[in-house]
């Protein structure tokens, strides 16, 4: 009988998430490493690995950069976000955009040359401010039985530390042409094979390794774990104020799905991948509302994000 055989799905899942866990931990780790960490074989971990990245399972680490003082995020509100979406997408200022359902029409991260109030049917405005840094926690469990039991047990808690886990102060790479190139061919993927840039662009070995080193100075690592694949869950998006950001993020830690979160100046953009199954979302929402009623968030607004450009 052969390793492959002998897995049940439930052993496929959980080796799937103990591939994206070392990889959390080190975005370079080579899958024989993790086939002896993990007790398989090279070949079942590159099996699985290969299955989990093509699923979304397993989202490869991903560099993103600290803040920039002139790149704004902005939740917006239009007659017709349709359309609206459309005539955003000629700016030149427009880095990233998300259509929603719920209390804002469509979020962008923007640079300053972008004036919304000229965009046709603009209404209001509803955040704004510095675009933030991006942080995705470590997942902590596999099952949304897992996540409640955990979330239960932290609203429990009769008190909260308050305290911040973002970096906003701006930081401006001082990197030279060969270094952004490397960022925009690795921003997808860390694990990229770096013969295949070097069969472009002649970069050599000691200049990358520089380059890999300078990453915890200039950016965040975002890595993700999804069981079903991140096709398969509601991706909503909760915008609010609060003083217990680490508790905040610790909670949704323990979710199955990676969560995201940002800034918008003041406020945190908390991005959950929730399941669609109907019977789940009213705890997940029960969450999101105890959170209001404690006072631990405040000013709360969300709304589900269906449709991306950029």
């Amino acid at each position: 009988m052969t390793e492959r055989s002998r897995l049940s799905e439930e052993d496929k899942l959980y080796l799937k998430y103990q591939i994206y866990s070392y990889r959390y931990d080190d975005p370079w780790i080579s899958n024989k490493k993790v086939a002896k960490l993990t007790n398989h074989s090279i070949t079942t971990v590159n099996r699985y690995a290969k299955q989990g990245e093509k699923q979304i399972v397993i989202m490869n680490p991903q560099p993103r950069l600290y803040p920039h003082p002139d790149i704004k995020v902005t939740s917006l509100v239009f007659e017709n976000k349709y359309s609206a979406f459309e005539e955003l997408k000629k700016c030149p200022g427009i880095r990233y955009m998300c259509l929603y359902h719920g209390d804002w029409d469509i979020v962008a991260v923007h640079d300053a040359s972008v004036d919304f109030t000229e965009i046709p049917g603009y209404v209001e405005t509803v955040v704004e401010g510095l675009y933030g840094p991006c942080l995705t926690p470590k997942t902590a469990h596999t099952s949304w039985e897992q996540f409640f039991e955990s979330a239960k047990d932290f609203l429990e808690q009769e008190e909260h530390i308050q305290k911040s886990i973002f970096d906003c102060n701006p930081r401006i790479p001082d990197w030279d042409k060969e270094d952004w190139e490397m960022y925009w061919y690795f921003v997808a993927n860390l694990r990229r094979s770096f013969n295949e840039l070097r069969k472009k662009t002649p970069i050599s070995w000691r200049k990358y390794a520089e380059w890999k080193k300078s990453l915890a100075e200039y950016c965040t690592i975002l890595a993700g774990f999804f069981p079903e694949g991140s096709h398969s869950y509601l991706d909503m998006t909760l915008c609010f104020t609060t003083q217990y950001e680490k508790y905040v993020v610790d909670l949704f830690s323990h979710m199955p799905t990676t969560p995201g979160f940002t800034r918008a100046g003041e406020y945190v953009l908390a991005n959950i991948f929730i399941p669609k199954d109907y019977s789940q979302q009213p705890k997940v929402y029960n969450i999101n509302s105890q959170l209001v009623d404690e006072g631990i968030i405040s000013d709360y607004k969300d709304a589900f994000g269906f449709l991306t450009y950029f």
